[in-house]
C-alpha cells in the first residue's frame, strides 16, 4: 500500500456492540468487587475509572472515535488498515509496525502483562487491607511492607496496560486525572489512619514509601 491511501482490505473488526457491553461490563463488575467503593469520594473516582474502561472497550471493538479524529494525519502511515483492529492501535500506527497476529504482538504482550500482573496484585492487596482494617490495626503486611498503597500502584498498572494496548485521546486524558486523584485519594486516607492508629502508622509512614522507592 502506498503512503496516504487507506487500505479497506482488512476484515472488519468494529461494530461488536454486544462485545462492547460485556467486555466494559465484566471489567467494572470485577473491580468494584475488589476494591468495593463506599465513601463518596471513592464512587466518584471509581466512575471516573468506568469512563475510561468503557471508552477502551467502545474504541478497540465497537467505533475507533479516536482515528477518525485524526483521519488526516493517521492516513499517512503505511500501517493504518482502516477496518482493522490496527486502525485503533495508535502505537502500531505510529511506529509502523505490522504482524501477522494483532493479539500477540509486542505492544499486547506487554499490555497483557500489566493489566493481568496488575489485577492480581491489585485483589492480593485489598485482600491484605481489608484483613488488616477487621482486625483493627494498618495494614503493614504482604506488599504493604514495601510501599505503602499497592492497590492503587496495582490500579495504575491496569490502566498503564490499556494505555499500552491501545491509546485513545479520551484516556490518554484521563490516565493522568486518575493517577492524580487516587494519589491524593491516598494522601487523604494516610491523614484518616494517622488520627486512627496515631503513633503506630507514623513509624509505618515515615519508613515506607507512598508508591515508589
Amino acid at each position: 500500500m502506498m503512503t496516504g491511501e487507506l487500505n479497506f482490505g482488512a476484515e472488519m473488526a468494529y461494530g461488536h456492540w454486544r462485545t462492547v457491553i460485556f467486555s466494559a461490563l465484566a471489567w467494572t463488575l470485577v473491580i468494584y468487587y475488589v476494591i468495593r467503593p463506599r465513601a463518596f469520594q471513592e464512587i466518584w473516582r471509581f466512575a471516573l475509572l468506568c469512563a475510561f474502561l468503557i471508552d477502551e472497550f467502545v474504541e478497540l471493538y465497537g467505533y475507533p472515535l479516536t482515528l477518525y479524529i485524526f483521519l488526516d494525519n493517521l492516513v499517512q502511515h503505511p500501517a493504518a488498515h482502516m477496518l482493522s483492529h490496527q486502525a485503533g492501535d495508535l502505537w502500531r500506527i505510529l511506529f509502523n509496525v505490522g504482524t501477522r497476529y494483532e493479539a500477540f504482538d509486542f505492544f499486547h504482550l506487554i499490555a497483557g502483562v500489566f493489566i493481568f500482573g496488575g489485577l492480581i496484585a491489585l485483589y492480593y492487596a485489598f485482600t491484605v487491607l481489608r484483613a488488616s482494617l477487621e482486625s483493627g490495626s494498618p495494614a503493614t503486611i504482604g506488599p504493604y511492607r514495601w510501599v505503602r498503597h499497592p492497590q492503587y500502584l496495582a490500579l495504575f498498572s491496569i490502566l498503564l496496560g490499556y494505555v499500552i494496548q491501545g491509546p485513545t485521546l479520551i484516556t490518554l486524558l484521563l490516565f493522568p486525572a486518575l493517577i492524580y486523584s487516587y494519589v491524593s485519594l491516598a494522601r487523604k486516607e494516610e491523614q484518616a489512619a494517622l488520627k486512627t492508629f496515631g503513633h503506630a502508622y507514623r513509624n509505618y509512614l515515615e519508613h515506607t514509601p507512598g508508591f515508589l522507592r
